[in-house]
């Protein structure tokens, strides 16, 4: 019985990491967006997420529609599964393609860690509490989000830089 061709390690290794790359992209350039047109202003500002007094917040009401969560969620298992499988796939490699996997992954984590805290520590409180913040309070933790942000965004750049690079490697 003939035997049905396989990807190999370096072919499979380049399209997760295209895959990577494609979540890290979209990553960057939405948090780009959100930074140049100041979402976190707008929203903060407007309170159309707030849940109703007495109601905890929960993934629910952060996953409701106009909420920055729902654009960035389906896509960020995808994108952190894709990095880090390409660092395992390729890891016999060529030792550039490791190196520059190694970062990709490093960047898509520092992401997503830095993601998970602006949600559950600002964002949450800023965009999603019944109770709104003071303005002093509002106002540092915007600027909180905004210098987060700096670093996810340069994260991201490091992650999909290291995943180009990488993919470069494995040709």
């Amino acid at each position: 019985m003939p035997r049905r061709p396989s990807l190999r390690p370096p072919r499979l290794a380049g399209a997760l990491l295209a895959a990577a790359q494609f979540g890290q992209a979209q990553w960057f350039f939405g948090n780009l967006y959100e930074a140049v047109v100041q979402i976190p202003d707008r929203l903060a500002h407007r309170r159309d997420l707030a849940v109703p007094p007495g109601e905890p917040v929960t993934v629910g009401s952060m996953l409701r529609p106009g909420s920055p969560v729902r654009f960035y969620l389906p896509l960020a298992p995808v994108t952190v599964g894709a990095a880090v499988a390409a660092l395992g796939v390729g890891w016999n490699g060529a030792a550039a393609q490791r190196r520059w996997s190694t970062a990709s992954v490093a960047g898509t984590l520092t992401a997503g860690l830095s993601t998970a805290y602006i949600v559950r520590a600002i964002n949450v409180r800023l965009f999603f509490a019944a109770e709104p913040p003071s303005a002093e309070e509002r106002e540092a933790l915007l600027r909180r989000w905004y210098a987060l942000n700096a670093i996810r965004m340069a994260a991201t750049a490091v992650a999909w830089i290291g995943a180009r690079r990488a993919r470069s490697s494995t040709r």
